[in-house]
């Protein structure tokens, strides 16, 4: 019966020039059980600290998972993208999910307020996303241009997808 503890932790954090900040996770295998207690970042930023925090769980044998994430406050304050264009916002992220490998499930929900890239005021962008029976519902939404999307995208070869775009 193989057990292991991990204690992850990282600071000064940068990706694509953005600041993320710490991060802390503690990581257990119990038997065949894959544990992931706690999961937090803490991201500076000037309005003051976001975070985000993930647990979850997947068994080895079963190939079966359950996850959760969320976050709090969270901002992109300087994301510079490939191309350097720089994104800005508040992002709200909240997911779950429970299923296999082989037959994903789960919901994850961005909502981001006052987008910008670059100079270009995107306003409220919102995007929900539920896998299920093989398949994926993805709904988006951007206000200020009175845009909508949908897609509805196969999770098994050959990724079948359907798209649907209304402005």
């Amino acid at each position: 019966r193989p057990m292991a503890t991990v204690v992850a932790q990282g600071s000064n954090l940068v990706a694509y020039e953005e600041q993320i900040g710490t991060f802390n996770a503690d990581v257990r295998l119990d038997s065949r059980d894959l544990v992931l207690s706690n999961l937090v970042i803490d991201k500076p930023q000037p309005e003051g600290a976001g975070k985000l925090t993930a647990s979850g769980t997947y068994n080895l044998d079963r190939e079966t998972y359950k996850v959760d994430l969320k976050s709090d406050n969270l901002r992109l304050v300087n994301l510079t993208l490939p191309g350097g264009q720089h994104l800005r916002g508040a992002v709200q992220i909240a997911g779950n999910g429970e299923g296999t490998v082989s037959s994903p499930a789960g919901t994850v929900d961005v909502n981001a307020t006052d987008l910008t890239l670059d100079e270009m005021q995107f306003g409220n962008v919102t995007a929900k996303a539920v896998a299920a029976d093989n398949q994926a519902t993805i709904t988006t939404s951007a206000d200020r241009f009175n845009l909508d999307a949908n897609a509805l995208v196969g999770l098994t070869k050959p990724f079948p997808a359907t798209v649907k775009v209304r402005a």
